[in-house]
């Protein structure tokens, strides 16, 4: 894949898991836990869609700042 357009899709791809960890930790600040019937599973559920968020902005670096003979996850091409 051509360097700009990996890094065209690697920002987008960063910018897309920020919007979920905004999203988690937005929802989780506005978040009433009195009027919740299980305030324990709904906050668990928010760390992890931050935690998803993070997860796909890493990806997201990772496209960014790749050589052109890199893979992705750092797995050499031997391990396969």
């Amino acid at each position: 894949m051509p360097k700009p357009v990996r890094v065209f899709f690697g920002i987008v791809i960063f910018v897309g898991g920020g919007l979920f960890v905004a999203a988690g930790a937005l929802i989780l600040a506005n978040l009433d836990l009195s009027k919740l019937s299980h305030p324990v599973g709904a906050v668990v559920m928010l760390l992890l869609l931050s935690a998803l968020g993070l997860v796909i902005a890493y990806v997201g670096v990772r496209l960014v700042v790749m050589k052109n003979d890199d893979s992705l996850l750092k797995r050499t091409k031997s391990a396969a």
